[in-house]
Formats: structure tokens, sequence, C-alpha cells
């Protein structure tokens, strides 16, 4: 029986590199074998090329020369002296180039590269190496995403590009700004033929336009490719909306598909988008026009997420979508907290959703969605940080006080920290900000970068930020009744007719709430038992959240 031949890497490693402290013997003058990462391996110190001048097969046997299937090099001088090393015409081994070793095109010249089965490259390959292998029918592999692309920007879901692949790849992910060179490598990549069946871009929607028109100028056989684009904000400004519109003609124009997906990753053709959106962007554009503050804003951003009274639907999922409960009479607090935070990001007053566990009056716990902002308003002399409860403020369906089946409940309308504590008392767990856990800081970085920018953060570390945050929420002042009343006169009013009768009917259910035992705030701006008395001792009851 013949004796099975062992297949063997020869690593061929720059003197001094860890490697060889770990795998090359006191005496360099002797082959050393022994294992290398899973594999049977010769170390040869490079060294001995220098100081003897002496090549390789005078001491490789060609026998043994004829086992070495992969040659692992760190420097691309040893390309000169491989071919010495395989005495055996017959063996074509791989060439591997390891991270430290870069490939030039003018060190193919030294080569005889039909020696040679493969070439496989640990990191990127320039475009002209690419080409120059391409032309003279060199094989080659790279685990670079996409030889041309930064692989901080790009990437894609294929391990391994071949050569066969380097024209053509499934999937394209693009991440954060892209400068004039990546635009420029990018054009260079489409201009190849590429076939991209996904492109996923995460970028702004100027530069999401830029790719579009270079996919369109450069791609000469279209593969309906489909666009997934991911939206800064649920309501676009004037300009982002232009550049949709504009990525939208030119897609449909080459046949391929746009899909969005929304800062909470649910997805939605563009149609569907810009008919679901429309009512939000007219109301965010009319709040806009006006000349109000930001407490008399936020006051008119509420009116409008809390019109509609809370309806769960019997799949849950469905209610829980904000795009999808906009499409239908399904309404849950994340519907209002995410209808709040859309409106304030269009108008610039920072917003965050703040997520908790809540347990109702009837023992059901729950996740509950509500909003913390961060208020300046020079006009009524408040800044700092204050929750907003949309969903306990919203429309109520078949009270026994008629007058609260309006949304015009403001109980829990700008609550500052103090205030709102009868809240927090009822949560089993509180997530970021309004939480006491320590170690919740990746949700709590979210709510900084919301609240205060990602270079608030930066500047004073996620810890000191944190502190920063929660002594705003402690020390925030409230907004009294007469405050309150002239902010809501003012905002109303700005919408339409809005007189003495009105404001005394808000007042009047907002003190009949704030004397109820169900109350879940310990505000008293509203509390006042000389104009309204509770007829009886009715407690509402609050368990559908």
């Amino acid at each position: 029986m013949a004796k099975k031949r062992t297949k063997k890497t020869l690593f061929l490693l720059t003197t001094g590199s860890y490697d060889d402290q770990i795998f090359l013997h006191t005496d360099i003058d002797t082959i050393i074998t022994t294992t290398y990462r899973s594999n049977t391996a010769i170390i040869i110190n490079p060294n001995f090329y220098e100081k003897n001048k002496i090549y390789t097969h005078k001491i490789i046997t060609e026998s043994l020369s004829s086992d070495i299937s992969t040659i692992v090099i760190s420097n691309t001088e040893y390309l000169k002296h491989i071919e010495s090393i395989l005495s055996n015409e017959n063996n074509r081994p791989t060439i591997h180039f390891n991270k430290s070793c870069t490939l030039s095109k003018d060190m193919l010249e030294y080569i005889d590269c039909t020696r040679y089965e493969n070439f496989t490259f640990d990191e990127n390959i320039t475009q002209d190496l690419a080409n120059e292998l391409i032309k003279q029918n060199i094989s080659f592999q790279t685990t670079s995403p996409y030889p041309l692309l930064d692989g901080t920007k790009f990437t894609t879901n294929n391990n391994l590009l071949t050569q066969s692949d380097y024209y053509q790849a499934l999937t394209l992910d693009v991440v954060g700004k892209l400068t004039s060179g990546d635009m420029v490598s990018l054009n260079t990549f489409f201009d190849m033929n590429m076939t991209l069946y996904n492109i996923n871009l995460n970028t702004d929607l100027d530069t999401c336009l830029e790719i579009v028109r270079s996919y369109v100028s450069n791609v000469s056989k279209y593969s309906h490719s489909t666009f997934c684009i991911q939206l800064p904000n649920l309501i676009l400004s004037k300009s982002e909306n232009t550049s949709l519109y504009r990525i939208n003609r030119l897609l449909q124009s080459n046949n391929c598909h746009l899909q969005l997906v929304s800062p909470a990753n649910e997805s939605i053709s563009y149609s569907q988008y810009t008919k679901t959106i429309a009512p939000l962007r007219k109301f965010a554009t009319k709040l806009n026009s006006l000349r109000l503050s930001t407490i008399e804003k936020l006051i008119l951003i509420e009116d409008y997420s809390k019109s509609r009274p809370y309806l769960d639907s019997i799949d849950k999922a469905e209610s829980r979508k904000f795009f999808s409960s906009l499409n239908s009479e399904y309404v849950v607090c994340y519907t209002y907290a995410s209808t709040f935070k859309a409106l304030c990001d269009y108008t610039n007053i920072p917003c965050t959703i703040s997520m908790s566990r809540l347990t109702t009056d009837g023992g059901k716990v729950s996740e509950h969605s509500k909003v913390i902002c961060n208020v300046k308003d020079d006009k009524y002399g408040k800044s700092g940080l204050y929750i907003f409860e949309p969903t306990f403020d919203a429309a109520i369906i078949d009270s026994e006080f008629v007058e609260e089946e309006t949304c015009d409940n403001y109980l829990y309308f700008a609550n500052t920290f103090n205030q709102y504590k009868d809240v927090l008392s009822m949560s089993t767990i509180e997530y970021g900000l309004l939480g006491n856990s320590s170690t919740d800081n990746l949700e709590s970085a979210r709510q900084l970068k919301d609240l205060y920018g990602e270079k608030f953060v930066t500047k004073n570390g996620i810890s000191e930020a944190i502190s920063m945050a929660k002594t705003s929420l402690g020390t925030t002042s409230e907004i009294d009744i007469d405050e309150f009343k002239s902010a809501l006169y003012t905002a109303r009013s700005s919408m339409g007719q809005f007189d003495e009768s009105d404001m005394a009917r808000i007042i009047r259910i907002n003190s009949y709430r704030a004397c109820q035992s169900v109350s879940r705030c310990s505000t008293n701006r509203f509390i006042d038992e000389n104009m309204y008395l509770p007829p009886d001792d009715t407690i509402l009851s609050f368990d559908d959240l």
C-alpha cells in the first residue's frame, strides 16, 4: 500500500515577528517541523537568506518540496526565492500573502505565475493589481468584502470573493459619510458591470442620491436590484424629501426597487411611506410656520399625538408598528410616543422615547412608551428635561365623565421628575435616564444623544453625561396653572378660534382628573376644588394602557 503523503504549508516569516519567537528554533540552520494554525508547517528563518546567501533548495529535499501545497509569506521579497524551493515542476502550490505583506504590480515581473495554483490575500488589494492579475489570467482570492472599497464603510454578506466574483456580488452595504475618494472608488466599482441584488444604504439622503446616480450611470445591465434606505427621521425635511423623491424616480426608470427602513427598523415601500406620512408632514409644516415658543409648540404636538383614543389589536404586533398603526384604527403607547417624537424632530425640539415596564391598576404588566423633551423656552423661563405621557392624556372611550372623552387632558403634560414620581413607583423596570441602574449605559447613551447630541456624550463621557442629565431632571421647575393657561391659549388660538369657555372646559376636565384617587401624578397645578367637585366617588380605570 502506498503511503499517504501529508500536504504541508511552508511559512516564510519576517525575522523578529511574534510568530518567529514562537516557532523558530535557536539553531537557525535547522529546519523545524511543527504545528502552525492547525497545519503541519515547515518554518525557515528568513535570515538564512541574508546571512548565508544560500537558497532553501539546498536544505529542502525534492520529496519534501513536492509535499508543499501552500506557501505563506510575510514579505514580498521572498517571492524571488520561492522558485528555488520548488524543485518539483509538477507541484503548483498556492501563495498566500498575510496581513503584513503587500503585493505590488511591479513584483509580478519576478514571478513565473504559471508555477502557482492561486494567489490569496488577507487584506484589500489595489485596483491596478487586481486588473493585472486578471489580465495575466492569474486566479486570485481575497477575504476583503470588496477589493476596491473601504471595508469600514462598504461590506457584503460574501465571505470570500474569487476572481469570477470580482465583478459580481450579492449585496452591498454602505454605512456612514462618504468622502469624494469613496465616491470615485464606488464609480469604478459600479463601472465593472457588477450584478448587485441588494444595496443597503445607511447614510444621509443626499449621499444616497449620489450613490443611486452612480449606479444607474455605470451599471449597463440592470438586475432589478433592491435599494433599502435607512431613514434618518420619520418625517423628512423638505430637502431630504426632495432627495428621496429623486431617488425613487431614478430607480423606477431603471427597473430597480426602493424599500425604506424607519429608525425603529420598520420596513415600508416608498409609495406606502408617502401616503402614510402625509398628514403628519402637513401638520408639522403648519406647526413650523407658527410663531410659537417651545412649550406652546409642545401643546399642539401633544394635541395631535393623543387625538386618537387608545385601542389595541388582537394581533399585538400590528398595533405596535408605527406605520401599520397610522394606517389602521389601532393606537397604543408606542404610537403616541413615536408620533410625538416625529413631530419634535421636525420642529427641532430635542426629544427621546423612554421605555419602561408598567403595572396598571388592574395588576397588568406591560411595556410602556413615553417621551422626555429637552425644553428651552425663554418666553416662560423654563429650561431642562420634562416628561410627557400622551398615552395617559389621550381621549378615553366610554368615560364616566363625558367631557373626558375628548383629548383635552393635560395632567401629564410637561411633568417634572418630582411630579412624575407616582408613575415611576408603579414601574417594575425603568430603562435609561429615569431608571436607577448604573449599568444601563447603552439605553442612557441613546437617550442622551437624542436630548443633547452626540458631542455632549463624547465631551463629558457617559457617566458624567448621565449625572448631568439626572441633575437636570431633578431641578427642572414646574409649569404652574397661569403659565399653562397662557401657553394653552396662545397655542390653541394660533390654530383657530379659542375662547374663555374652551379654557374653562379644559381646566374643569383636568381639575376633575387631578382630584381622583386614580391620579398617578402628584401635580397640583390643575386642582381647584372650588371650581369643580366630583359628583361621586367614581374612580376611573386605566387598565388598558
